[in-house]
């Protein structure tokens, strides 16, 4: 049931049954969910909606490089306020909250978009701060006037771990614990969430496991990354680009942050979670990472993330925290965007038979767009198409004021200050700090607010810098996507039609 390679955009969706959009909390009317996406988004179900990339960065890899790689800007007017969070094990996550004024009343209904970043990721990333411009910009400004908080994972964009535990898609604990923050703090908006690659299959994972008790009301995912076998197998032994240049520098992401926290792996020592690890197997451990000249994404897996998360194998880990096979017990709206020439998530790893499955789960599959990609050219600018479909099917969603559901209860704080769930005490929070933010790397003390504009307006040198520095990403740009574009015309040329680097994945 694989679509066709065309630009069109291909939906996979159980029109059969109907999954309610409950409308308030009072109406007992509801809308089915197929009607409300044929209402409410056009990108993606017009009978003319379509995506076509820019001429300039026409294939998956050359997409994903684009967009993933630090080679594209972002507009840089996303100003944050964080707070850090102490969760019950130790760890330590960090939250950031924009607009930044939009968070101080508990009676708001306001929906608040969660937001899960890809690996590596963080509030900075490009295509994070792509999305978020539409969907917080004021209603007034042409926006869809929403609030939004990006859950930053353990160890990325300036959170340190203070713990030995890194991120993956099962550790949905963690966005348990960011619900249960949020519902005391604004008990009655609404939630939805959004997921990139990595934090969509953690998102997605969450959904499953909760099913009609997700405190989460809708979620879109974007490059969801369903089935990690699949993905690991395509890094390792895929395409050239996937094995020489993607796998190295997701491994090499990775190690850079245990470097910088490799006190961390050897904190709880006492904690009945890690008991499994003596401090010679932690120190094994961290050699193997910290002294493997080509580490790749699934060696620092098998090395480090296996034997401090208890799994027997890396094929166990690589089993369970794939998304495919539990599609079928999500039970809120779910979308996901994909795209065929994604290299690390193929067109023939994607779950049409699962979506097609389950009426609460709709899977938008386009022909080209990457992982993470989908640059076009819209009115002689290079944008990222997927922030449309976002926009209008969150702005849809709060056009229904959708209410906000039945979230788990926080007990008060402990001895040490944590207030767990109720019934689940791997569920806690303790709000540690909070530091005003803007997200192009500037920084600054806790409790400090910082204005970026007065400060590049009175430094031409910064203005220069800037200048220089996205001139040296476009440069940069180019001759990635001309390396793909050589490699992959020579390993193709028996290969039939179409675009030199699509035909090797």
């Amino acid at each position: 049931m694989a679509p066709t390679s065309t630009t069109k955009i291909q939906i996979f969706h159980d029109n059969t049954r109907s999954a309610p959009l409950q409308t308030s909390s009072s109406s007992k009317e509801a809308l089915p969910l197929s009607e409300f996406m044929q209402s409410a988004v056009p990108s993606l179900y017009s009978p003319h909606s379509r995506f076509t990339p820019t001429r300039l960065l026409p294939g998956g890899i050359a997409q994903t490089i684009y967009s993933n790689a630090g080679l594209a800007t972002a507009a840089r007017t996303i100003k944050y306020s964080r707070k850090s969070i102490m969760l019950p094990d130790g760890g330590n996550i960090a939250l950031d909250f924009t607009p930044r004024m939009a968070f101080e009343s508990a009676c708001d209904t306001t929906p608040i978009v969660i937001v899960l970043h890809g690996a590596l990721g963080g509030s900075h990333a490009p295509y994070v701060q792509a999305a978020l411009e539409p969907l917080t910009r004021p209603k007034v400004q042409g926006g869809s006037g929403l609030r939004a908080v990006v859950f930053n994972f353990r160890g990325c964009n300036g959170s340190r771990l203070t713990s030995p535990r890194l991120y993956h898609p099962r550790m949905t604990d963690d966005l348990r614990s960011i619900i249960l923050y949020l519902r005391s703090l604004l008990p009655a908006a609404p939630l939805y969430a959004l997921g990139f690659s990595m934090g969509a299959s953690l998102l997605s994972c969450y959904l499953a496991e909760t099913g009609e008790s997700s405190a989460i009301s809708a979620a879109f995912c974007v490059s969801n990354v369903f089935d990690y076998t699949g993905c690991t197998a395509e890094l390792d032994s895929g395409a050239f680009i996937s094995r020489r240049i993607l796998n190295p520098v997701i491994g090499f992401g990775h190690r850079k942050i245990v470097a910088a926290n490799k006190d961390a792996f050897f904190a709880n020592m006492d904690e009945e979670d890690c008991k499994s690890l003596s401090l010679q197997d932690r120190k094994d451990a961290l050699s193997k990472i910290l002294w493997n000249p080509s580490i790749t994404m699934s060696s620092f897996t098998e090395d480090l993330v296996v034997p401090f998360e208890g799994y027997a194998s890396i094929s166990d880990f690589l089993q369970d925290t794939s998304c495919k096979d539990v599609l079928k017990n999500i039970r809120v709206p779910l979308v996901c965007l994909n795209a065929q020439d994604d290299p690390l998530m193929k067109g023939s790893l994607l779950p049409y038979h699962e979506a097609a499955a389950n009426p609460y789960v709709v899977l938008a599959v386009t022909a080209h767009g990457g992982h993470i990609g989908w640059y076009t050219r819209d009115q002689g600018r290079m944008t990222q198409w997927f922030t449309k479909p976002i926009c209008e099917y969150f702005a849809g969603l709060a056009k229904l004021n959708l209410p906000a559901r039945i979230s788990p209860t926080a007990l008060d704080a402990d001895v040490s200050g944590i207030c767990h769930q109720d019934g689940r005490l791997s569920v806690g929070f303790k709000e540690v700090s909070g530091t005003y933010i803007r997200s192009i790397g500037l920084k600054t003390s806790p409790g400090r607010p910082i204005t970026i504009s007065a400060q590049l307006a009175s430094s031409k040198t910064i203005v220069l810098h800037r200048q220089f520095i996205d001139f040296i990403r476009l440069l940069l740009s180019f001759i990635f996507v001309a390396i793909a574009w050589h490699t992959q015309s020579r390993m193709n040329t028996a290969s039939r039609g179409g675009w030199p680097l699509l035909r090797s994945l």
